[in-house]
């Protein structure tokens, strides 16, 4: 009889905690909303009255690190052909001769006017961290004022690129990264990675940029040549898996902003399988998780949906009588999270179809599921190079990564 009362008060209270989260996230998922759709009304038409940028403009460095072949990367190489407003070189850093990447590279260069765009072939000098390695080679060859980190899957228009770096305006900024929104899916990995971005990273970078926390993914960042230099060059970073959320703490420790643009970039992502797509959010959320604990554990207030969903199964295994009430809450969890959704989708002009609402259930589900993963295991693995995360995502080990001191001459290939 103890036991069993217990065990009801067990269930009562697994059931409030559950509602009371439910109800936070969906309080919290409306300030994000709101917050979202008023940054995206905040983007600026034009930056430039002509094309052709101020003579006295800095110079952009659009460092661009790649490592394989991406969905349509020709053609995200060549949208960078067609930036206007701003004085640019881009360099496209590749560590190997045989990547397959390079046979898309040479082709995509001659869009460019002659002299803008450079391919380097080289490690240049080893660090744990593969990309950084790609960043240190092409900072050496770069002339700009400013690096602009950019993806090999993302794709821009013309004047986003001085749209962001006129951030730069306010002389106490140092870091500036993109909002970026998944474009091109056509299998259903894809939708699913595609909503994780919209519904969950966009809306929780625009919560952290409002509450002043360091939160910057770097598939489109920027940041002063000055300031990389003052943190230790790219250099710095080499030990971190996360280097862009590093390079934002310590834009922050060293007295600057870190400033989130309102300019959507494009992540094209064509093909992923299901899988994939749940690997990605898992690695993120390691990622995170090593940065901070109690920070990483507040996002499932983000996604109420899936608390909303085990109140009620829980109430239906143990309380039958406040089940009915906990289905009208799941419900209008449910239908909370698809207003959510519709008016990111609306507000970013994503290419995401509509039909894909029906899936942000099962995106809430995989997330929710992905997010357990960090409190039991460290070890992640990013296109093959697999690592175990210490504090603030520390590379602690690298197999595939042994020499951290070898250096290389990098050669370099022209736009003609």
């Amino acid at each position: 009889m103890l036991t069993d009362r217990i065990a009801l008060d067990a269930a009562y209270g697994i059931i409030l905690l559950l509602t009371a989260c439910a109800a936070t996230g969906i309080v919290v998922c409306t300030l994000q909303t709101f917050l979202t759709v008023r940054l995206f009304r905040s983007r600026p038409r034009r930056v430039c009255p002509a094309d052709a940028p101020p003579a006295q403009s800095p110079l952009i460095s659009i460092l661009k690190p790649v490592s394989g072949l991406e969905d349509s990367l020709r053609e995200n190489l060549e949208s960078f052909a067609r930036l206007r407003g701003v004085r640019y070189e881009l360099i496209i850093s590749i560590a190997d001769d045989d990547d397959p990447a390079i046979g898309v590279v040479k082709p995509a260069l001659e869009a460019f006017p002659k002299g803008v765009a450079r391919l380097i072939v080289g490690r240049g000098r080893r660090t744990a961290n593969p990309k950084i390695e790609r960043l240190i080679a092409a900072a050496a060859v770069a002339r700009g004022d400013i690096f602009f980190i950019s993806d090999s899957n993302v794709r821009v228009s013309p004047d986003d690129i001085a749209r962001t770096v006129s951030e730069f305006n306010d002389p106490n900024v140092g870091c500036v990264s993109n909002i970026f929104i998944g474009e091109g899916a056509r299998t259903l990995g894809a939708l699913v990675e595609s909503l994780y971005l919209l519904i969950f990273v966009v809306p929780g970078n625009v919560l952290a940029a409002w509450a002043e926390v360091p939160c910057v993914v770097g598939k489109s960042m920027a940041l002063t040549r000055r300031l990389c230099e003052k943190l230790g060059g790219f250099e710095a970073f080499g030990q971190m898996l996360a280097e862009d959320q590093s390079i934002a703490v310590a834009t922050k420790e060293a007295g600057y902003k870190v400033a989130l643009s309102p300019i959507i970039v494009r992540n094209v992502i064509e093909k992923r399988s299901v899988r994939q797509a749940i690997q990605r959010q898992v690695r993120w959320g390691k990622l995170r998780f090593s940065f901070s604990k109690l920070v990483y554990s507040s996002e499932f207030l983000v996604n109420p949906f899936p608390m909303a969903l085990l109140a009620c199964m829980t109430s239906r295994l143990f309380v039958p009588r406040y089940f009915a009430a906990l289905v009208a809450g799941t419900i209008f969890a449910f239908a909370h999270r698809l207003i959510q959704s519709t008016l990111l989708m609306y507000s970013s002009r994503t290419s995401i179809t509509k039909l894909a609402l029906i899936l942000v259930p099962l995106q809430d589900l995989i997330q929710f599921a992905s997010q357990v993963v960090p409190y039991v295991s460290k070890e992640v693995n990013w296109r093959g190079f697999r690592t175990r995360l210490g504090p603030n995502s520390l590379i602690l080990a690298a197999a595939d990564n042994p020499g951290l001191s070898r250096e290389y001459a990098p050669s370099v290939l022209s736009s003609t």
